[in-house]
């Protein structure tokens, strides 16, 4: 088949089709469906977009939009999907540790919160204590205060 932006650009001219009409029906930006008709692929914002607004477009200008979603995943996304499987094959797996800290591990992370969930329970009990006692005071002064 042609390439999918060609297919797309020509239909879309033959059938008089000004960009901005396209736009409006679709709600497709139109630097995405230049985009598109361009084959840029990197303009856009991630291949489920691409796929989605390919085939949005392709059933707007009435073209087979399962054919050139196929095509777009045939030409593109297995190249795609190999380079990105080339590149984090090389990753190391301390990359965190490379950015300029060190990671800490879960147990540490545990017990850090039991420490202070520990700490919490301690000072609300030794708060709650004062509190309980303090109304036992205040009430009996009051009681005095009125006897007299």
């Amino acid at each position: 088949m042609a390439d999918i932006g060609q297919t797309l650009r020509d239909t879309r001219m033959r059938n008089g089709i000004d960009v901005s009409d396209v736009e409006a029906a679709t709600k497709i930006r139109s630097k995405y469906i230049r985009a598109l008709e361009n084959e840029e692929w990197g303009l856009l914002p991630g291949p489920i977009f691409v796929k989605t607004f390919l085939r949005t477009y392709a059933e707007f200008l009435g073209l087979d939009a399962p054919l050139l979603v196929d095509d777009y995943k045939q030409q593109f996304e297995q190249v795609r999907e190999a380079g990105f499987a080339a590149h984090t094959s090389q990753r190391r797996p301390n990359d965190r540790r490379a950015k300029g800290g060190r990671v800490p591990s879960r147990a540490v992370i545990v017990g850090l919160v039991l420490v202070v969930i520990v700490i919490l329970v301690v000072v609300l009990g030794l708060v709650g204590t004062s509190k309980a006692s303090a109304p036992h005071q205040s009430s009996s002064l009051v009681i005095g205060v009125v006897a007299k």
